[in-house]
């Protein structure tokens, strides 16, 4: 009776498994890091996480891109086809610089508990001039309605603890992992003593890598502790407490079996357990463990029938509650080996490059067919780390782990006996937790969101007292430059409606349309629409906002040399004129009034998305001031002067009727100075707004912001085009505050551009349009002397020959220098990701 208990939850949790596959993703960008006005290339690969085969199961899948601060900048959505997409960011509306995250999941990512989705932080810096200029990122001088992004205060230095199995039973040895972070440095290496509840010195400890290790330990009545040195300083840190009785496992990861003890303490010898393995969500096997009035058991399992990757081996009770959970790592049985050859080490400007790639399996033969991802990028002006994530890693390893993990294919790159245990400690320390094993076998984890197989707009109708309106006639019409599409739908019992906009590419202008059967005006409604769905900012980690590059690969000396001569036969053939002496003004430095404006600046607002947003949630916003008051709590309006009477023009003796922290707030309109009444009403038309504070003195000019532009004219006033002084129409020219506003092109401040009734006006977004790479081809173009590109090569789509071979030809940019190949493979299960360097000829990264 009690094996056919075990038996229905493993049958229950195939069920769950089958009936709710999960997904992952991974992002092959071009380049590891980026300039502003640069654009992402990206390369999209989603699997089914049951059995790593590419997903049929999303159509839809969405790419984020928030900046340090957590605002998102802009978002995609990838058509998938067969579980692969491809798309751009163009980052000409990266207003900041800074580390961004890049976030990817499809709708039903979402629907689970915890959330999985892809993340990765990629630096973004401020545009430079030459490529001789040190790569930089602005330092703002932000006021707090800017910080979004959670940040955790820590101590200045924190030890955490991971029993084996998940918990601490008095008088059980157990294995005990270990996390060492410091506020300053992220995770740090460091040499302890553990000390028993007496004070008695037990052993000495150390980490393994990156703050990580463990030790064998014997919990007694009390917890015991770790003391260690830090920076001159001593912290003493506390184990978990004991509990008096349960079970504790341990598990030897060997070759080919894995060693598997479980021991208990006072518990009775009646009460069913087994060990149940899974393979992400998907249950593998299980075992019914018979102690035989013993207190502890051992089990020996073949890791020839377990899926390669995380798995966990389980301890589970007869009702299904998970007791111990031990994640195991097990290594791929099949490998993929990549051949790469270059035609030269190192390349002049402008030079050809020709690339050959072959692809076989253990048993030598081609891999036909296959399809991959591929960049080539100039060495030198490259970011390289050199065991950073790829494809192989993120679908085997880092996806089944929590929290930001360091050069993950450090782990995968051999099996020795002490990489083994560093990986083991990994998994020890992250990857608890990322699946809730317990509902699945009970069938209670129901998905929120169910899988999209196309793209559609939804969302629901409520009146302006928050109830639904059911039956109502809801009309809408899209408009995409010159083209329209329009139709008609009724909200269902539940005041919802549903629009498949499968067909629609880019971003279209949308009007949405409520009205009562019979009744002649429109409904004045809410329509909420349910596009909102996302992940919760997380905490960036320190290092991923402290990159460390590698600079392994890159000969500079030699590449010099090389440089030297190749300048040099460029001399030999010029022809020498005559000294010219040149006169002009000298240029105001571009660069020193950007960095006051980045120090002045309070705050940077995506308008119509923060309006957006807050319609799609019910709130309603009308005008300015409402606007104003809801972006930054530091502004306020003073209502008296808040009057539909004087609109004539603006009155200087009113200038305080919105500010900043008691300073007087002047506004701007596309760089052209007008009164805040003449913009209250036209919200709609505002793209963006930014506030910084102006005490320059005596400076005639006012920034103007497009994209990540920034640049400085003189002021003029919108109704007459007059050049105006630096009054600004307030007492302290040291003291004030801009608000710069940018529109629609199709603004006119004399034009009533008010709400209708009735009507939603929104932007809706359809599928990211497909875009080409330009990699110039010089032998037929004319060469570009001011080629800056670091990307030379980018193509998402190429596929392996009958030989499984591939050759690209491409040509050099502007410098010397030798090249990275970066390529990610994909073909049914298996993964390959290589990296190459032109000049060392170092191939690393490992398959699965």
């Amino acid at each position: 009776m009690e094996r056919n208990l075990f038996a229905r939850l493993f049958d229950n949790a195939c069920f769950y498994s089958e009936k709710f596959p999960s997904e992952k993703v991974f992002l092959h960008f071009d380049n590891t890091s980026y300039y502003q006005g640069d654009s992402i290339w990206i390369k999209a690969y989603v699997v089914n996480a049951c059995n790593d085969s590419l997903s049929s199961i999303s159509k839809p899948l969405y790419i984020e891109l928030a900046d340090q601060l957590g605002n998102v900048v802009d978002r995609r959505i990838v058509k998938l086809s067969n579980g692969e997409g491809q798309c751009c960011i163009p980052l000409d509306n990266a207003f900041f610089t800074g580390y961004f995250e890049v976030r990817a999941f499809t709708k039903w990512m979402l629907g689970f508990n915890p959330i999985s989705y892809f993340s990765q932080v990629i630096p973004i810096y401020n545009k430079r001039k030459t490529l001789q200029e040190q790569r930089t990122i602005a330092n703002y001088g932000l006021d707090n309605s800017m910080n979004k992004r959670p940040v955790v205060k820590e101590q200045s230095l924190s030890m955490r603890f991971f029993p084996e199995g998940g918990q601490l039973i008095k008088g059980l040895p157990s294995m005990v992992a270990f996390e060492t972070e410091s506020k300053d440095s992220g995770l740090v290496d460091i040499k302890g003593i553990l000390y028993d509840e007496n004070g008695k010195v037990l052993m000495p400890i150390t980490s393994l890598h990156n703050g990580m290790g463990s030790f064998m330990y014997c919990p007694g009545n009390k917890p015991s502790y770790v003391q260690v040195e830090y920076k001159g300083k001593e912290y003493k840190f506390f184990q978990p407490l004991a509990a008096d009785s349960g079970y504790v496992m341990h598990v030897d990861n060997r070759d080919s079996v894995l060693e598997l003890s479980v021991c208990r303490k006072d518990v009775e010898n009646k009460e069913p357990v087994a060990l149940f393995v899974f393979s992400k969500s998907a249950p593998l096997l299980y075992h019914e463990l018979d102690f035989k009035n013993n207190n502890s058991v051992s089990l020996d399992i073949d890791t020839k029938g377990l899926s390669a990757g995380v798995c966990h081996m389980l301890l589970v009770n007869s009702i299904g509650k998970v007791i111990c959970d031990r994640p195991c790592f097990i290594y791929p049985s099949k490998r993929v080996n990549g051949i790469v050859s270059t035609n030269k080490s190192i390349y002049k400007p402008y030079e050809k490059i020709i690339c050959k790639m072959k692809f076989v399996g253990d048993d030598h033969k081609p891999i036909r067919n296959a399809r991959l991802s591929m960049s080539v990028r100039n060495d030198i002006l490259s970011d390289y780390r050199e065991y950073d994530n790829d494809v192989t890693t993120e679908f085997a390893l880092t996806s089944e782990l929590n929290g930001y993990i360091e050069s993950p294919h450090y782990y995968l790159i051999d099996k020795n006996v002490n990489r083994r245990r560093q990986l083991d400690n990994l998994l020890l320390v992250r990857a608890i937790g990322k699946y809730d094993y317990s509902s699945i076998f009970s069938g209670n984890n129901q998905p929120k969101y169910m899988p999209e197989d196309r793209l559609e707009l939804t969302g629901k109708v409520k009146s302006l007292f928050g109830k639904l309106q059911k039956n109502l006639n809801t009309s809408f019409m899209l408009r995409k430059d010159s083209s329209y599409y329009a139709g008609m739908m009724t909200t269902d019992s539940t005041g919802s409606f549903k629009v498949p906009i499968d067909n629609l590419e880019g971003v279209a202008e949308t009007f949405i349309q409520t009205k009562k059967d019979g009744k002649q005006n429109n409904r004045w409604a809410n329509v909420l629409l349910s596009r909102n769905f996302a992940p919760a900012l997380r905490t960036l980690d320190f290092q991923e906002t402290h990159p460390l590059w590698d600079d392994l690969l890159i000969k500079k000396k030699s590449i010099l040399a090389v440089d030297s001569v190749y300048k040099k036969s460029l001399a030999d053939s010029a022809i020498i004129l005559d000294d010219v002496i040149v006169l002009g003004k000298k240029k105001l430095n571009v660069n020193n009034y950007v960095k006051i404006f980045n120090r002045n600046l309070l705050g940077y607002y995506d308008v119509r998305r923060f309006l957006d947003n807050e319609r799609d949630n019910g709130r309603e916003i009308m005008d300015l001031p409402d606007l104003l008051q809801k972006l930054n709590n530091n502004i306020h309006v003073n209502m008296s002067y808040y009057s539909d009477a004087d609109t004539s023009e603006y009155n200087s003796n009113r200038s305080d009727a919105i500010t900043y922290r008691n300073v007087p707030i002047t506004f701007y309109v596309n760089g052209q100075k007008v009164g805040f009444l003449f913009i209250r009403n036209d919200i709609d038309k505002i793209k963006s707004m930014c506030f910084y504070r102006d005490n320059t003195g005596n400076d005639d000019n006012v920034y103007n912001i497009s994209g990540n532009d920034i640049t400085r004219k003189q002021q003029t006033d919108y109704w007459s085009g007059i050049q105006l002084n630096n009054n600004h129409d307030i007492n302290s020219v040291n003291d004030a505050v801009i608000c710069s506003i940018s529109t629609d092109d199709d603004w006119d401040a004399e034009r009533n551009n008010g709400r209708t009734r009735g009507i939603r006006h929104t932007y809706v977004q359809g599928y990211s349009v497909p875009c080409d790479f330009h990699s110039p081809q010089y032998e037929t173009e004319k060469t570009d002397a001011s080629d800056k590109r670091r990307t030379l090569y980018w193509n998402p789509n190429l596929c392996t020959d009958d030989n499984g071979e591939i050759t690209v030809e491409l040509y050099n940019s502007s410098t010397t220098s030798s090249v990275l190949i970066d390529a990610a493979l994909y073909d049914k299960s298996e993964s390959f990701h290589i990296c190459y360097d032109s000049y060392s000829q170092y191939l690393f990264h490992d398959n699965k």
